[in-house]
């Protein structure tokens, strides 16, 4: 892992439940050819349980530490953040607690598996990175709308961005599409 404080980009993942500390197997291809092509940026894990209880408290409040220091080091720093499962959830919450001016530092979005993912959202998207218009709730979403329960979402802001993809969690060609959106995220 590169640890320099003047990366123009650092990639920052959060892994889904269970999965060891460190870079999350999702995304770990994605990451490393990013690290290979692009020698000014940076990758980071952050630092939680993934445990059963879903619990993302501290992660989330890592994630905005992280970044909140981050920028104080380089006001010019941009981060593009992924999240798997679990670590979606933590985006999504850590993205909610960010402020206006560190989310204009986010320059993309990957979530993969959101158990938080509704229908309807233009950051929506399939494994060949178009729009996805399936009707499926996360997991979780659904619990929520059953116990009447806010969903955790992203702000219409960010969701039109451009800058978020949110892809319902099918193996096939995913590695591929979250390289090719990290790399244009860069560029």
């Amino acid at each position: 892992m590169k640890t320099t404080n003047s990366a123009i980009s650092e990639l920052i993942d959060a892994r889904g439940t269970l999965e060891p500390q460190g870079t999350s197997l999702m995304f770990q291809l994605a990451i490393n050819r990013t690290l290979t092509n692009y020698t000014d940026a940076t990758s980071h894990s952050v630092v939680y349980p993934a445990a059963l209880d879903q619990n993302i408290t501290s992660g989330s409040n890592y994630l905005v530490r992280h970044i909140h220091s981050g920028l104080g080091k380089c006001p010019d720093q941009r981060y593009l953040l992924f999240g798997y499962s679990q670590g979606a959830s933590l985006v999504l919450d850590g993205l909610e607690k960010l402020g206006a001016k560190a989310t204009e530092a986010v320059a993309s979005v990957i979530l993969v598996g959101n158990p938080f993912r509704v229908p309807g959202r233009l950051s929506n998207v399939n494994r060949q990175g178009h729009y996805d218009n399936r009707t499926a709730y996360g997991r979780f979403a659904q619990q929520a709308q059953k116990t009447n329960r806010s969903i955790p979402m992203l702000s219409d802001t960010l969701d039109r961005s451009g800058r978020v993809q949110d892809i319902c969690l099918d193996m096939a060609e995913i590695q591929d599409l979250m390289v090719v959106h990290a790399l244009q995220s860069m560029s």
